[in-house]
């Protein structure tokens, strides 16, 4: 992933884990979350589930 195309718009919200924000990635509307509170979640290896 080129994170330099990555643009961030604006805010969208912040919870018990992180901070949500509308971005735009290649043309693209996306959303983006920075995890905050590590511990809250349990995430595992996603890529076996």
């Amino acid at each position: 992933m080129d994170l330099s195309a990555l643009r961030i718009l604006k805010t969208l919200g912040k919870g018990k884990s992180g901070i949500s924000y509308l971005a735009e990635y290649k043309g693209r509307h996306v959303v983006l979350k920075k995890m905050q509170n590590t511990e809250f979640y349990q995430l595992g290896n996603l890529l076996l589930a």
